[in-house]
């Protein structure tokens, strides 16, 4: 039969340094059910694990205000069954790899 099941779970903290600065942190584990015999999907099922660490300009209050500007540098595992499968070509062998950045957020 064909199946495809995602299961994650992960925590965001964050800490306020002083007046708007503030840093996060998030860590988070997917596990992905796959069956490629039916067509559907890429293949085997797998893990996924990441963490990352983020400076953040926001007003100051709580984890929900808004808006927010973060830099970010994220690095993540994954299992060898899903090599190929995660990021660009540059990762096709690897089971592993980083990725930095800023991130800009709001609501209204």
């Amino acid at each position: 039969s064909r199946y495809n099941h995602l299961f994650s779970a992960g925590i965001r903290p964050y800490y306020w340094l002083w007046g708007p600065f503030a840093i996060q942190g998030a860590f988070a584990y997917a596990y992905l059910s796959n069956n490629r015999r039916t067509g559907a999907g890429f293949g085997d099922g797998g893990s996924l694990g990441i963490f990352t660490i983020a400076p953040t300009i926001k007003p100051r209050g709580g984890f929900f205000t808004r808006p927010e500007l973060r830099a970010f540098a994220t690095f993540a595992v994954w299992s060898d069954s899903l090599k190929g499968a995660i990021g660009s070509p540059a990762y096709a062998d690897k089971n592993y790899g980083f990725i930095f950045g800023v991130q800009a957020e709001t609501w209204f």
